[in-house]
């Protein structure tokens, strides 16, 4: 018999008993698992080369606001103060429990310039090679020296462990510079002037190699090892994502009511009632504002998120704020987290002694959020 006739005839046979050895198993004449080849055996055949890499979670720096944990001894100094996940990558920066960007207890405030400060250091951050990044976080000037430059900017660097020196441009890769025209919003040259709260995000980028080690420190234009030479600045709500899975977007709805007291009111009740809960960490604002019945514009002072307003996440009943009688009110609310910018969404509101109801309109909102200034 021919070698190709006899294989031939050997492969019908297994196909024939692999085929009757299922039919049986159906017919349960024989067990499954003589049929079937066990999962174990079959995740070995697969093997990694297939394999799909697991997508981390969207905010890849742990505790990326500074407010968990937050253990703050004298002057803030870390060490020998401590905020979880984070390290000083160079001297002492300052970790401070006071309410930062978002309003949540907790920012990092340091120095520098192009070749001496301070500096801050995330490990085990999961870059991978030819993987495509976005940065954002919450940065101010720190105008606590009027002798010194009146701007600032952050270097963000990665690398595989801590950074050697201070001024070291070899080792790992450069994200980019927050304060930078590259930036959105763009800041002009030559960096961060503004002392409120300014959310900012980079320019996307693709590692070059995998890393594990994040180093953020301060600079400015100047090169001289000389203290009178460096600018502060502070910094919160840092936020590092993979763009193949960008953090949900967050959701500002909300319901409105509106109620006459019995009789003659010349006030009402106004109640928002809100549509989705936040993720931790996240921020809530709300501002009303008296609006004109003809031209929509502003007629009287804005009540801006008072505190009193803060309490009760998922509802507000405006205490402190009186809505008169035939009058209009824009009423906005806007939320944010440390991957999520300002989201606003805007309602109108009207009530009369003779209205059947309440008007209500979802109304186009400009709202820009509002100075959370370590409040």
């Amino acid at each position: 018999m021919s070698r190709s006739l006899k294989t031939k005839r050997v492969s019908s046979l297994a196909t024939s008993l692999g085929l009757l050895a299922v039919l049986l198993s159906v017919l349960g004449l024989l067990p499954a698992a003589t049929a079937q080849r066990p999962a174990s055996q079959a995740q070995r055949k697969v093997g990694p080369s297939v394999s799909l890499p697991t997508v981390p979670a969207c905010n890849l720096l742990q505790n990326g606001d500074f407010s968990n944990g937050i253990n703050v001894v004298g002057n803030g100094n870390f060490p020998p103060s401590t905020v979880p996940n984070w390290v000083s990558a160079f001297l002492s920066p300052q970790i401070t429990a006071a309410a930062g960007c978002g309003g949540n207890p907790g920012y990092i405030r340091m120095w520098g310039n192009k070749v001496v400060g301070e500096a801050i250091a995330q490990t085990n951050v999961p870059i991978q090679a030819g993987h495509t990044y976005k940065l954002s976080a919450c940065v101010k000037w720190s105008n606590n020296n009027s002798t010194l430059p009146p701007y600032v900017r952050f270097n963000v660097r990665a690398s595989n462990g801590p950074l050697a020196t201070y001024t070291t441009t070899t080792a790992g890769a450069q994200i980019g510079v927050i304060g930078d025209p590259s930036n959105t919003p763009s800041i002009p040259a030559p960096g961060i002037t503004s002392t409120q709260w300014t959310f900012v995000t980079l320019s996307n980028w693709t590692a070059n190699n995998s890393y594990n080690t994040i180093t953020i420190k301060p600079e400015n234009n100047n090169t001289a090892n000389n203290g009178n030479t460096v600018s502060w600045g502070d910094i919160d709500s840092i936020c590092l994502q993979d763009i193949r899975k960008p953090c949900p977007a967050l959701d500002p709805d909300f319901a409105l009511t509106a109620t006459l007291a019995s009789g003659n009111a010349s006030s009402y009740q106004v109640t928002a009632n809100v549509a989705t809960a936040l993720p931790p960490n996240a921020g809530f604002a709300w501002i009303v504002e008296e609006i004109d019945l003809v031209t929509g514009n502003v007629s009287g002072t804005p009540m801006v998120n008072p505190s009193a307003w803060w309490s009760t996440p998922m509802s507000n009943v405006f205490s402190g704020f009186t809505f008169v009688t035939g009058h209009k009110y824009r009423i906005t609310r806007g939320v944010w987290g440390p991957c999520n910018d300002w989201t606003p969404i805007s309602k109108t509101v009207f009530l009369c002694n003779n209205c059947r109801q309440a008007e209500i309109k979802k109304v186009p909102s400009t709202q820009l959020k509002p100075a959370l200034n370590e409040q």
